[in-house]
């Protein structure tokens, strides 16, 4: 008896392989599973374009003081005299050298404050303390320690009559605002604006016209008439400048000095960006982009000191818009006008930071490493000198300006989030800009969220079609390879000697 020979579908076509040769079932399943990814990646892009992030509510970064009365020194109690300041001298060395700042229970123009101070501005003189600038706001505000080394400045209203020892004088910094400085020698005359460099001491109360006034005291070693721009940025910043010392990313305000030095400087240079790109460009489209600060925010954020001064272009979009009343006031560099804008964005963190052969260290890498591909959402802040108009809120944009700081700001409760914040403060990206341009990039987003979509489930269902015509194709000739092996068979059984 001849042996059946076994039939099967020709080796140069197997039919289709579908996982392993399951069938269709599994990649239609896998088919409809990529679509739905895709979906969600589209919808997500379209989202990220359209709307807007949950903000916290961010106060005032300097709540306006309430008006003061004006101080009188004619009925103003005597300062202590020198033996009085003499006999607290040996205690306050002995505070002063178990801390730089005044002892709580100290405090105002008494004999032991007045030594302390001696003592402390012994230090400042020798080099080993360096004055921050300071404003009326945060000495009457509470937010500084008594004792910190501050430099204020003010129009000179009074000052009592040189005794040889410590005199009183009052400045004020702004319009119904007043501290009382205590100096000695010679002083400028009044009406002239001044600056004062010595240490903070609290709260004193002299004589009102109604009621005696509380005011932030200061005990000075040097009153001097202040320059129209005390600080000049001479060259190409570096963030090892001296003047960024006197930077605090924790405090509530901007401290003068440097953000006055970046106003000047950025002032200048888009002054000469306009006359090299000529009438019809715009500074910022005069010189070479520098690198975007949105891509380097988590380096930035690790060590901000390595760059202050730097350019940086920032994208974002506007949250809220200001004039800076204090620049108004002060004018340093002659400049009247600085607008104020806060941004957010959302920002990638950077994988050549994390991944990239740069050079840096393996512990440089893992402090990012747990972050990379994060989206993150930041806040940035412009100051912007000049007359161009403010931006309205949710206004894309782009600046180019240089980083001065992080810049606390306090934020106020919101009883609709559902998870509470572990701090009462935000922190902007502070930049000096030198403009800001309106950009429309939300529109691509939404187009490549419309088009990833599309085009992602057309090429699926293409792929699902291709396949399910070969699988088709494979059924037919299966069947018909079924219906000639059963033919052979009736054939080879009518066969004489079968």
């Amino acid at each position: 008896m001849a042996k059946r020979a076994r039939l099967s579908p020709p080796p140069e076509y197997g039919g289709p392989k579908f996982f392993g040769g399951r069938g269709l079932g599994p990649y239609l399943l896998f088919a409809v599973i990529t679509i739905f990814m895709i979906g969600i990646f589209a919808w997500r892009l379209w989202t990220y374009a359209s709307e807007p992030p949950t903000l916290p509510i961010i106060g005032e970064i300097a709540p306006p003081l309430p008006p003061m009365a004006q101080p009188s020194l004619a009925q103003a109690p005597a300062l202590p005299d020198a033996a009085a300041i003499t006999a607290e001298r040996a205690d306050a060395e002995a505070a002063l050298a178990e801390s730089p700042l005044l002892p709580l229970w100290a405090g105002g123009a008494d004999a032991f404050a007045i030594a302390w101070a001696e003592a402390a501005l012994a230090l400042g003189e020798a080099g080993d303390v360096a004055p921050v600038g300071v404003g009326a706001w945060e000495l009457a505000s509470g937010s500084l320690r008594p004792g910190t080394a501050v430099r204020v400045a003010g129009d000179l209203l009074d000052a009592a009559p040189d005794t040889g020892g410590w005199r009183r004088a009052v400045i004020a910094p702004q319009a119904e605002a007043y501290i009382e400085i205590l100096a000695r020698g010679a002083l400028p005359a009044v009406g002239e604006r001044v600056e004062a460099t010595g240490r903070f001491l609290g709260a004193d109360r002299l004589p009102g016209a109604d009621a005696p006034v509380a005011l932030p005291l200061v005990v000075a070693s040097r009153v001097a008439p202040t320059g129209a721009d005390p600080v000049v940025i001479a060259g190409e910043p570096t963030p090892g400048d001296a003047l960024w010392h006197e930077v605090d990313d924790e405090r509530l305000i901007i401290e003068p000095r440097p953000y006055h030095a970046l106003i000047g400087l950025v002032r200048d240079e888009a002054a000469a960006h306009r006359a090299a790109a000529g009438p019809e460009k715009t500074a910022a489209a005069a010189a070479p982009a520098p690198p975007s600060i949105n891509a380097q925010s988590y380096p930035l954020h690790a060590a901000p000191d390595d760059y202050r001064g730097l350019p940086f272009t920032v994208v974002g979009t506007v949250v809220k818009a200001w004039e800076d009343e204090q620049i108004a006031r002060e004018r340093p560099f002659g400049v009247t006008r600085v607008a104020r804008v806060i941004l957010h964005q959302r920002d990638w963190s950077p994988y050549s930071v994390v991944f990239g052969a740069d050079g840096a260290s393996d512990e440089e890498r893992a402090k990012f490493t747990k972050d990379a591909g994060k989206l993150t959402l930041r806040l940035y802040e412009l100051a912007i000198p000049g007359d161009q108009p403010l931006p309205k809120p949710g206004t894309r944009l782009t600046a180019r300006g240089r980083f001065l700081k992080f810049l606390a700001r306090p934020v106020a409760p919101d009883p609709t989030r559902q998870v509470q914040a572990l701090t009462d403060k935000v922190y902007t990206i502070l930049l000096v800009a030198e403009g800001w341009t309106e950009i429309n990039d939300r529109d691509q987003l939404k187009t490549w969220g419309w088009s990833i979509g599309i085009v992602g489930s057309l090429f699926m269902l293409v792929l699902i079609v291709y396949s399910w015509r070969q699988w088709r194709e494979w059924r037919v000739l299966k069947a018909q390879l079924r219906a000639a092996a059963e033919e052979r068979r009736k054939l080879a059984a009518t066969r004489p000697g079968a």
